[in-house]
């Protein structure tokens, strides 16, 4: 095997999957519009977790070593514990596992019980146990005077730091809580839980700005909005992980790409000694393609979720890497995916019965150039007056900088309720090394890929993400010229794998160039 195919071995795994979604649709006969957040908090315990229809016995045993599991809110409070008003936030946090949800490890100390429950994560064969907890510490009196919580809240989160390192606690998930925007309470919990466990990530969010989609680019200029970027910089300065938080499923890849290429505009970074890696939550291929990581939070028998594999497969060779703005470009274009929610008013997404509008670049790089995006094939491929183009992927690339392999991906859209259409298109990208593999995510009409030598002499490899190194010789069905490759989008979609039924996720291949 080609040296420059082996799997990068990850010391440090920035993936994991998220329990909240599961906690209301896995095994769960009840209509999902009349479960509640208590509902899915009462769910999280041992039978839902690790029971014969347990939901981590479903995820395919191959990429279980490539992902933590995170159980989200609720897996160290009882049944019945409610968070309706922010005086109920002091109920969470505790970092014990909740002895009426976890029978079978009530009896142990808390040190014990938590190292258990990591334990019994880890023989699934997953790389881990990460924890939501809340920004307050279990206990908290917010009526005390805010110099002395802080003070408390240094102590609380040192011996919770203990806790992890102790059970070897990889992740914690930092969300809502009484200081859900209080920058210097998240940077002393970091500090706190780093001083005794260096080794486990902090995941911090500044959470939504309005509902769980972004507003129209001229609204993104207001004080408000502008006010909450400055604030989202800031709280990246304290994460090991900045996760770019809650969206619609139906919107979620224009809304997660017009987030991340704020935090390019904004200059955002992690501090020293910290990560500093951006969590696109459940959009994976755009984790895979820009070099970020993901929450995965679909089940694992849902008709997407062959994209979970395949963009954790590839980033065994091309792994997250660490936020460096200034090496991170985005197209003045925008793109407008839009959907119309028919749920009633006070039903997640809380839209009501209206069409949302979500906008974001049309091209996004990561230590290349941007991509150039040709579409005049199609009839109406140029955007329309108002700038509202359907007829037009979201296509993204970078170069890993350690591994130098490169990642091109072209993503479906979403308009007039058409949910994740592909739209081919001419898409050429630069600067890719002929010595390392490339990871091709996504449906084009041509892609041409240009290389940082020429390519005389070469043969060409390729393979389905997920044949395991069948790779075939398809240097006869290429075309070359100087440095740069044209894979017509035929050939790419018949190299892929061929979807079985009901699966619907995207084609991914890797290729890879030899001298002969």
């Amino acid at each position: 095997m080609n040296t420059a195919l082996k799997s990068v071995n990850k010391k440090i795994i920035y993936n994991y999957y998220c329990t909240w979604t599961s906690q209301k649709t896995w095994n769960c006969s009840v209509n999902p519009d009349a479960i509640t957040a208590q509902d899915m908090r009462d769910r999280l315990g041992s039978e839902f977790l690790f029971g014969e229809k347990g939901v981590l016995n479903f995820h395919p045993e191959c990429i279980r070593q490539d992902m933590l599991v995170v159980l989200d809110d609720g897996w160290d409070v009882a049944k019945g514990v409610t968070h309706e008003k922010d005086s109920d936030s002091a109920s969470f946090g505790s970092l014990i596992p909740d002895a009426g949800k976890f029978p079978e490890i009530a009896g142990l100390a808390p040190y014990e019980r938590l190292k258990a429950l990591s334990q019994k994560v880890k023989e699934l064969g997953y790389a881990g146990l990460g924890l939501w907890v809340p920004s307050n510490y279990f206990g908290e009196d917010v009526s005390e005077d805010y110099g002395e919580r802080l003070k408390k809240a240094g102590a609380f989160w040192e011996e919770r730091g203990k806790m992890c390192s102790y059970a070897d606690i990889k992740y914690l998930k930092v969300d809502w809580g009484y200081h859900g925007r209080d920058i210097r309470y998240r940077s002393l919990m970091t500090e706190a839980v780093k001083k005794h466990s260096p080794s486990t990530l902090i995941e911090h969010v500044v959470g939504i700005y309005d509902m769980p989609y972004d507003p129209e680019p001229d609204k993104q200029e207001s004080p408000e909005f502008l006010s909450f970027l400055d604030m989202a910089k800031r709280t990246f300065l304290v994460s090991d992980v900045y996760r770019t938080y809650d969206v619609v499923e139906k919107l979620s890849t224009a809304t997660t790409l017009m987030r991340v290429s704020k935090l390019f505009d904004v200059g955002a970074a992690a501090g020293d000694g910290l990560a500093g890696i951006i969590n696109v939550e459940d959009d994976v291929t755009v984790a895979a393609a820009l070099g970020m990581s993901a929450g995965i939070m679909r089940d694992p028998c849902g008709p997407y979720y062959g994209d979970v594999t395949k963009a954790l497969v590839w980033q065994r060779f091309s792994p997250p890497w660490r936020l460096e703005a200034e090496n991170c470009f985005h197209s003045d274009e925008l793109l407008c995916d839009s959907y119309f929610f028919d749920s009633p008013e006070g039903v997640w997404p809380y839209v009501g019965q209206k069409t949302i509008k979500q906008y974001a670049p049309s091209c996004i790089s990561r230590g290349v150039p941007l991509p150039d995006v040709d579409v005049s094939q199609h009839v109406n491929g140029k955007n329309s007056e108002n700038g509202e183009s359907s007829e037009k992927p979201f296509v993204l690339a970078s170069k890993n900088p350690d591994t130098l392999t490169y990642t091109v991906a072209s993503l479906p859209r979403t308009a007039e309720n058409k949910y994740k259409y592909r739209v081919p298109a001419k898409v050429t990208v630069k600067d890719a090394e002929l010595t390392a593999p490339i990871g091709i995510f996504g449906t084009f009409e041509k892609l041409n890929i240009q290389f940082t030598e020429n390519l005389n002499n070469i043969r060409v490899l390729a393979r389905d993400m997920l044949s395991e190194e069948c790779f075939s010789d398809i240097t006869n069905e290429v075309s070359y010229s100087r440095d740069t490759l044209t894979i017509d989008g035929k050939l790419l979609e018949k190299t892929a794998s061929k979807r079985a039924g009901g699966d619907l996720s995207e084609n991914a291949v890797i290729i890879k160039l030899e001298r002969i």
